[in-house]
Parts: structure tokens; C-alpha cells; sequence
């Protein structure tokens, strides 16, 4: 499983021979060892896991390799900030190399066995910008997007805001440069005129990309998933997915999931930042995934913070096949789907903040196949729901929930097939303090007959924090 995805299409589907896992197994699925993050509250690195060995990040900046099996550290690398990416390992120039990001947009290659710095790319210069969408490796080059928290910075007054633009960057895996960049805002900001209080006002700005790109080598293209405008009126490429060329990063298709869409967080109440209309703030947080469908037609699929999912044809300039709404309720500023579905040839699966619980829909028409809400312990009654990304194997799909249990579910009808409670303390073999809490971004890993998974997660909604990577096993192994 080498990074967000074990397939270059961002599916988060594990085949059965790569997980080493069946719904069988579940019932001997103990914990094996626990790592604790030093000075760590949150566990938003998902862990990658290539030839026996777990890379993972920290929101204190340190990366980690782990041996897979006893979770003892074969190195580890501080970065210039946090990193919440799920790293990477690929070839740079003739090095195996892990490729991570961090909350200063810069980009990093790690010697794979020593940890030791290959080089180092910061892919954008704007001072708020960050990478929180795994990078994403192909044929001697990096795609990464960036993203930016100048949304939250907005609503200080005395901030001018706003002036960040996302954008994708193709690297050169080999040195490190920067071959092409493509902005999702077509134009620099500028001063649009001054506000009430004489600070100037700038736009337009916005449309981070949040996740990691989905790779296409038989079109020739990336897929990215962008969020929305800081400012007003919002443009055109907010809450879309976007196919944009290998080879020289131009657009060849879009698709906008919900014009108009300009949002500050924090704007329920006015502030000078605050565009007009604020919200809905239905971003796209999650990636793109490319996938094949029963009937072999490939389609491309996303899930929005409005709890809506859309299925594009990539053969016709990414044409709308079908949009289903799987949200119970309206979403607010939280969202609803947030880091992701998890997608097989048959269907969809979806966790929901908002509405509660977890979602199946039918891949080829569209349909609801089946919801199950969230049943939280009775201490944690008030923290429904789920913003962490699903995963799938065979038989099973996983996920981590606000209150910080891991669930197995049946992909068939959604019934509850297995669970651990990660909230409390773990005695961890590195000897760190560590301790579980909520689960809100990273999603299950399972490679090799086991299952990783990060559990602590404060995010926006006041979550339970937590430090802690677990890993487990069938009973025997």
C-alpha cells in the first residue's frame, strides 16, 4: 500500500492477494505492537506500506520508517513542519526514495534506507500555502497539489486577505525541479480596493487542492479534485474535478460540482474578510478516483462535503454519467464526505460526518444500496459519524469513526462485522506515552496480512486527540 492508494487511481480498494486479509480473518485480528508519536495530538499521516517497512508522518514534523512486523524504527527524518501526507516510496534518479510534504509546501525525497535528504522542493512560495494531499509518482515524475490555510487566516481583521491560488505541480522525480506548475486561479491576486477599515482587499484567491492526484497513463492525464474560492465571486474552477495533461500540465477537461461556492471559515459571523453569501463550503477534500466498473467501462468518481458523490466519463470530457445526493441531512461547514470513499468495481462507500454513519452506492446507476448509522459508545454518544477515508478489501470495508472506534462493515448490506476501541492508553515499543482518540482523516491501511492505522484526530470539530499508529494481525501470525 504506497500511498493515499495502493492503485494509482486513488480507488483505496486492496485486492485480496495484496491485503493477505479475508472477512474471515476478522474474528482473529489482534493488536501486535503500538507506536507512539512523540509530542504528537494528531495521527493525519495515513502509513504507507512497501517491501515490509511502514513510513508514516507526524503532525510534529517527524517521519517515521517502521519495521512492519515488530514496529521497532529503522530511521527517522524532521521536516520543516507537519506533515499530514501519506508518503510515497519511489525511484529517484537510482535511489528508492519517500517522497513527503509538509504545512510549508515543501516537498521532500528521503533516502528510503537511511532516511537522509535527496533533495528538497518548496512548490509554492506563497506564505500560507501547505501539502496535505499525498504526492502521487509516475514514470520519473512527482504530481503534488497544494492547498493553503489562509481560509482560516481570513477571518482575523487585521489579515488582508485574500492571495493564495492552489495549484499542481509536476516535479522531476531525478532532481527535484519543478517541470510545470498549473494554477487553478488563471490569474495572480490583486488589490481589488480597500475595506471599511482602510486594509486593503485582494482577490481573487482559493481553490486549494487537498488530496492527491489520480493518475491516468492510458489518457495521458492527472486527476485532481479542488476545493473552494477564499473570495468572491467565486471562479470557475472551485469544487471541480479537473483532468490536466501529463506532459505539460495543461487543462484538457473540468467538471464543477457546485458553482458560486466562496467560503471563510468562521463567517457565520461578519467579519471584514466574509464574502457576501458565505458557504456552503462543499470542497471537494478528497481525491478522484479512477476506476474500472464491472461492465469495463472506466468512470471517474468523487465525493463532495455536501455528501453528494458524481460519476464522470473520462472519454467524453468528463461528462456527467450520474450525481446522487447520500446525504440525510444538509451539511454544514464540517462536510459531509470529507477525506474519501473507497471504490470497487460494484460500488461506492462513503463516511458521513454529518449525517452519521457510513453509505453504499450502486458504481453503475447511481442508487443507494444501504446506510448504517454510527452506534458510538455510550461516553461518546454526541460524536457521531465519520470524516476518516474508507477503505476496502474483499469482503470488508473499513473505517474509523469520530468516536474513535475502527470498524469492519459488510460491503453487501453494511452490517457491523468487527470493531476495536482505540480509545485509551497503548504500552508502545517505542516507549512514547501514547494514547488513541478520534479518527478524521487517514483511513486503514492493509497490506501483507495486516492492518495500520493512526488513531487521533482534533481537526475543526473539537475531536479527541491521540498519538498513536497501531498495527494488527490474525492470531498465529
Amino acid at each position: 500500500w504506497n500511498g493515499w492508494s495502493p492503485g494509482l487511481g486513488n480507488a483505496r480498494f486492496q485486492t485480496a492477494e495484496a491485503a493477505g486479509l479475508s472477512v474471515k480473518d476478522l474474528p482473529r485480528l489482534k493488536l501486535k505492537w503500538a507506536f507512539g508519536l512523540p509530542g504528537g495530538v494528531e495521527t493525519s499521516s495515513q502509513p504507507s506500506v512497501v517491501n515490509g517497512t511502514v513510513y508514516v508522518g507526524s503532525d510534529s514534523g517527524n517521519v517515521y520508517a517502521i519495521d512492519a512486523k515488530s514496529g521497532c524504527v529503522h530511521w527517522s527524518f524532521l521536516a520543516g513542519a507537519g506533515v499530514r501526507t501519506a508518503p510515497v516510496v519511489a525511484t529517484v534518479g537510482k535511489r528508492r526514495a519517500v517522497l513527503v510534504g509538509d504545512l510549508t509546501a515543501n516537498l521532500y525525497a528521503l533516502d528510503a534506507a537511511t532516511g537522509r535528504q535527496i533533495w528538497k522542493n518548496r512548490v509554492a512560495d506563497q506564505a500560507l500555502s501547505r501539502i496535505t494531499g499525498a504526492p502521487a509518482a509516475y514514470d520519473g515524475r512527482i504530481y503534488v497539489g497544494v492547498s493553503s490555510s489562509e481560509e482560516i487566516s481570513g477571518l482575523q481583521a487585521n489579515y488582508e486577505c485574500c492571495r493564495m491560488r492552489g495549484s499542481v505541480n509536476a516535479i522531476d522525480a531525478a532532481t527535484g525541479k519543478t517541470v510545470w506548475t498549473f494554477h487553478t486561479i488563471d490569474r495572480p491576486a490583486t488589490v481589488l480596493g480597500a475595506r471599511p477599515d482602510g486594509r486593503r482587499k485582494w482577490g481573487p484567491a482559493g481553490i486549494g487542492v487537498w488530496s492527491a492526484p489520480s493518475i491516468d497513463p492510458k489518457r495521458g492525464v492527472i486527476y485532481v479534485a479542488t476545493g473552494d474560492s477564499f473570495t468572491e465571486p467565486a471562479e470557475p474552477l472551485s469544487d471541480s474535478i479537473i483532468a490536466l495533461s501529463m506532459k505539460t500540465g495543461e487543462k484538457v477537461w473540468s467538471y464543477q460540482a457546485t458553482p458560486g461556492d466562496a467560503y471563510m471559515t468562521g463567517c457565520n459571523r461578519a467579519g471584514p474578510n466574509c464574502p457576501e453569501t458565505n458557504g456552503p463550503d462543499y470542497d471537494f477534500g478528497s481525491s478522484a478516483v479512477l476506476q474500472t466498473m464491472a461492465d469495463g467501462r472506466e468512470v471517474v468518481v468523487g465525493g463532495h462535503k455536501g455528501g453528494g458523490v458524481i460519476v464522470l466519463d473520462p472519454d467524453r470530457k468528463g461528462a456527467l454519467i450520474w450525481s446522487t445526493m447520500l446525504a440525510t441531512q444538509t451539511a454544514s461547514a464540517k462536510g459531509d464526505i470529507v477525506f474519501g470513499g473507497a471504490v470497487d468495481r460494484s460500488a461506492g462507500y462513503y463516511a458521513m460526518q454529518i449525517s452519521g454513519g457510513i453509505a453504499s452506492v450502486d458504481l453503475q446507476t447511481g442508487k443507494k444500496r444501504w446506510f448504517t448509522p454510527s452506534r458510538p459508545p455510550a461516553d461518546r454518544a454526541n460524536r457521531i459519524g465519520s470524516a476518516a477515508a474508507v477503505t476496502v478489501i474483499p469482503g470488508v470495508v473499513f473505517n474509523g469513526g469520530w468516536d474513535g472506534v475502527v470498524r469492519a462493515y459488510s460491503p453487501d448490506d453494511g452490517h457491523e462485522l468487527w470493531s476495536y476501541d482505540t480509545v485509551r492508553s497503548f504500552d508502545t515499543v517505542n516507549k512514547v506515552q501514547a494514547k488513541g482518540g478520534s479518527m478524521g482523516a487517514p483511513g486503514v491501511t492493509v497490506a501483507g496480512g495486516m492492518m495500520f492505522v493512526g488513531s487521533g484526530y482534533i481537526g475543526t470539530s473539537n475531536g479527541m486527540p491521540g498519538n498513536v499508529i497501531l498495527a494488527f494481525g490474525a492470531d498465529g501470525d
